[in-house]
């Protein structure tokens, strides 16, 4: 079970993103356990954020037309999922009991920053978008309103009795990222989240609510996140951090496409269990912001197939190393945006929305033979309440970042039929903005999604270079994947 090598021609990648096919074939072979799954995420694993920021922008926030059927229609296609309200800007936001205007960037605290008011009539258009497309809203609390260094709940309390009026379920953040922007120490935030405790066992409506955070970013977080966790541990219901792989303005197209890079979540994924292992064991991990470059993404990069990459990777590390939920930073807003301004599907919403309706919540142990770092194989039990009803079924994606098509043999499944689904771009750009799914590119169907039809293959499975696809094999009885009581 050796690489084969047929013969080469070299690989030329162009500066807009054209690349060639080389004539190189190699072979790999892939094992999985399908007696039983090595662990199970949560099924809003893939979860959905809008930056607090829209709220300064009239015409974003305009264009978040919840009433729209192109916009229902997508949002629904991703759910279950939850939907973070939140950002860097969540620090600065006040919430304003009901009026007839909406003003914004309104200097309310008699200093020299701008805050954002949120109204009444925001908060309801936030919550009936989220009920009625099935997301779950996680909002962000503003922890920056403070009296004697600790965290002043008096707006929050405001916001929470206009919400019980209407009945909406809630989950909450209090803060972004503030081990990294503001001098706060983690113990106080932990404080401050059991103060948030008390307040939301008071109202009917959020008593029940998941209370998650600390939000940190990357960025010396070790101390913060020991110290927070030691103080918020008994009220917590999971522990988020973010991550970002590059700056986007100033990264490139082989960082998309870079193995070390990708990598590199792995090691910070570590980092944050070793320290949760101690403090807080029993504690879900979430990456609560996410996406592939920070500064509203990489212009040209994070809004084209290539980011499918990253985005895909991080969805298949992320699950088989402890990670819960994953949110993606950001539905509308930003060069990594799901959707355009327009509302037009990016690449990367295409690829969510498959991911959602193929891949399942249980995790299934897979390994490649030879091992290879550019090729990143994962597997699932597959979804079963979209496109699929058979609950012992698995889905496996495969990310090709070789240069050249590589043929996979499924080891002791050489007969089993494969329903394939390959993601590849459009003219063979990888800074393309359509994809096709097997050779037809993905549009939307008036306000409908289109039918997403696999090409039936058996193996190998043949992946063009620099490409993704997903790969369910329908009747392969896999007790993994039977539902068992409990499971």
């Amino acid at each position: 079970m050796v690489s084969l090598i047929l013969f080469v021609y070299v690989l030329f990648v162009c500066p807009n993103g054209l690349y060639f096919l080389e004539f190189r074939n190699d072979t790999f072979y892939f094992k999985m356990d399908l007696n039983k799954p090595i662990r199970k995420v949560s099924k809003e694993f893939l979860s959905v954020a809008l930056d607090t920021s829209i709220l300064t922008r009239e015409k974003m926030w305009e264009r978040f037309n919840t009433s729209s059927p192109y916009l229902l229609s997508m949002a629904e296609a991703l759910s279950p999922a939850f939907f973070r309200f939140g950002g860097n800007y969540a620090d600065y936001l006040i919430f304003e009991k009901p009026s007839n205007t909406c003003t914004h960037l309104k200097n309310v605290n008699k200093t020299a920053r701008n805050e954002i008011i949120m109204t009444g009539e925001e908060w309801l258009k936030l919550n009936k978008f989220a009920t009625q497309v099935k997301w779950q809203l996680l909002f962000d609390l503003n922890a920056l309103l403070r009296k004697d260094g600790a965290w002043n709940p008096d707006n929050a309390e405001i916001l929470m009795k206009f919400n019980n009026k209407f009945g909406f379920f809630v989950d909450w953040e209090l803060g972004n990222e503030l081990n990294s922007h503001h001098q706060l120490k983690g113990e106080q935030l932990g404080k401050d989240f059991l103060k948030l405790r008390r307040i939301l066992n008071y109202f009917n409506t959020t008593k029940f609510s998941l209370i998650v955070g600390p939000d940190i970013t990357s960025h010396k977080f070790q101390n913060f996140l020991k110290g927070f966790l030691q103080e918020a541990r008994t009220v917590l219901n999971a522990v988020t951090f973010h991550h970002y792989y590059v700056n986007g303005r100033t990264a490139v197209m082989e960082d998309f496409l870079n193995v070390d890079i990708l990598d590199s979540l792995v090691i910070l994924i570590k980092k944050i269990h070793k320290i949760v292992n101690v403090e807080a064991p029993k504690l879900s991990i979430w990456l609560g912001e996410t996406s592939s470059a920070y500064g509203g993404g990489a212009p040209h990069l994070s809004n084209s197939y290539i980011a499918g990459f990253l985005w895909l990777d991080k969805l298949g590390i992320s699950a088989v190393h402890g990670i819960d939920v994953v949110i993606r930073q950001s539905l509308m807003q930003g060069h990594y945006a799901l959707l355009t301004k327009n509302l037009k599907p990016q690449p990367d919403y295409w690829l969510s929305v498959l991911y959602k309706w193929l891949v399942g919540d249980k995790v299934i142990k897979i390994h490649t033979l030879p091992s290879d770092r550019k090729l990143r194989v994962y597997a699932h039990c597959t979804q079963t309440e979209r496109l699929y009803n058979i609950s012992d079924s698995v889905t496996v994606f495969i990310i090709n970042l070789h240069n050249s098509t590589v043929k996979v043999y499924p080891t002791e499944l050489n007969t089993s039929p494969i329903h394939q689904y390959l993601l590849t771009p459009n003219a063979m750009n990888l800074l393309s903005r359509e994809v096709k799914l097997n050779g037809q590119e993905l549009k939307l169907n008036g306000t409908n999604l289109p039918k997403f039809i696999p090409k039936v293959i058996f193996p190998p499975i043949v992946i063009p270079s620099y490409s993704f696809g997903f790969y369910v094999f329908p009747k392969i009885s896999a007790a993994a994947c039977i539902n068992k009581s409990g499971s």
